[in-house]
């Protein structure tokens, strides 16, 4: 069997040596903040000092990688002797993944006897980042380029993404809310229980008054939700707030059995849009749709 690679994003908000331990290789994105342009690399400008700066005023837009600079990469692995399989951040937040289907159908038409997939993950952050430490495992047992393409289109939908936010007018400001819900809900202190539909799309599960709240609704759905919590290693994401992610950890660890809570900081890529004291609960679960 022909060897071949996983790519995915810095969107997956992992840690950099996740990516290497598990032969992931990472498409670093790019953001700029202040007129300066910097790497999506965790290190150059994140965590405590990014969203610092969002606190002081500054507002990050993010960039997209080009069709060229992907069928570069692409072709390169095929030229080493190596197949390409991309977990692509979700389309529905970017335009990124009509870029790479560009590529792919360029590349496949210069190497028509390689395999080259795109997979719309229709997830982001640690939700899409478990779905590639799953692809990866997933190699590791053996499975084929083509059976691993149909396991993630299958599965996917089961990568569940619950969030909040603590400032709605970054929701505004991308879209996600109306300019009349941001206002109100920060004059009544009103805070939104999200998830990401099968999609991917960003959409609001049930609102209700206090940051607590919010934490504790997203841990009561996951236990609704989740399959088997006691053998999943599930993953918090916080755009620098600690001490929120610790709690949602022991509330978790107070109710349930669990196999393991990983908490990572939230990278610029995502934090540009849902801003600082964004927190995520990502775990594997029966349905990604909110039924109150």
């Amino acid at each position: 069997m022909r060897d071949y690679t996983i790519f995915t994003d810095s969107t997956c908000d992992l840690l950099p040596e996740m990516y290497r331990e598990n032969g992931l290789k990472v498409f670093t994105m790019k953001f700029l903040i202040d007129g300066v342009e910097y790497p999506d690399d965790g290190v150059t400008l994140a965590g405590h000092d990014f969203y610092q700066k969002m606190r002081e005023g500054a507002m990050p837009t993010t960039t997209q990688l080009n069709p060229e600079f992907f069928i570069e990469q692409f072709s390169r692995e095929i030229e080493e002797g190596r197949d390409v399989i991309y977990l692509v951040f979700a389309s529905a937040c970017s335009g990124m993944y009509q870029s790479v289907c560009m590529a792919v159908s360029e590349v496949r038409e210069k190497y028509p006897d390689a395999k080259v997939y795109a997979i719309d993950s229709t997830s982001e952050c640690g939700g899409e980042g478990r779905l590639a430490l799953a692809m990866a495992q997933k190699k590791r047992e053996g499975m084929s380029i083509d059976e691993l393409y149909r396991w993630t289109e299958e599965n996917k939908q089961y990568f569940i993404h619950l969030f909040t936010v603590n400032d709605l007018n970054h929701l505004f400001r991308g879209g996600r809310v109306s300019r009349t819900a941001a206002i109100a809900g920060t004059m009544l202190g009103i805070k939104p229980a999200m998830y990401t539909a099968v999609d991917g799309k960003l959409t609001v599960g049930t609102k209700v008054r206090g940051r607590r709240a919010s934490l504790q609704i997203m841990c009561d759905r996951m236990f609704e939700n989740a399959v088997e919590p006691e053998k999943q290693e599930m993953i918090i994401n916080h755009a620098d707030c600690p001490e929120d992610a610790q709690w949602m950890v022991d509330y978790i660890q107070s109710h349930i059995k669990v196999g393991s809570i990983r908490v990572l900081p939230m990278g610029p890529i995502i934090g540009s849009h849902c801003g600082p004291g964004c927190i995520a609960l990502f775990f594997t679960g029966k349905t990604r749709e909110w039924h109150n």
